[in-house]
């Protein structure tokens, strides 16, 4: 199984990045083979627009099976699930650390984005008009 992982570096020591489409790397572990492949995301990163869903459909077609990140949006997580892939939230630590806690079964099934996405998304404007209007608070972001 292939199980891709955000990451502030290219080695599996680094840290998890809690971005998704704006994560620095993207690591991928074969867990078959015990391979590890460091995907440098600076494309991506530095796009003007559809960075989430321009790396979910990277991920699809490297045939990852497993997306382990800390926050995901709407139109992202849509591109994954439709290409089969699971998606895990709450890791913290490093790379290793977090695959670790998900086969211990200690990460989130991400059960719907947990982001806006891009700041032009429809769908996270609308989910956070929504949950203005409920009175929810609005949670500010640490990186």
């Amino acid at each position: 199984m292939r199980v891709a992982v955000t990451a502030r570096g290219m080695d599996p020591e680094e840290e998890i990045d809690q971005r998704f489409g704006r994560a620095y790397w993207i690591l991928i572990n074969d867990e078959k083979k015990n391979t590890w492949e460091a995907l440098d995301n600076a494309i991506y990163r530095n796009s003007r627009e559809s960075a989430g869903v321009k790396c979910a459909r990277r991920l699809v077609e490297r045939d990852v099976k497993i997306l382990l990140t800390g926050e995901i949006g709407p139109k992202a997580l849509r591109i994954l699930r439709e290409g089969g892939i699971r998606v895990f939230i709450g890791g913290e630590g490093s790379i290793e650390e977090v695959i670790e806690a998900w086969r211990r079964d200690l990460l989130k099934e991400a059960a719907g984005a947990n982001c806006t996405g891009s700041p032009d998304c429809l769908v996270g404007k609308f989910r956070l008009r929504a949950e203005e209007s409920l009175g929810y608070p609005r949670l500010e972001k640490t990186y």
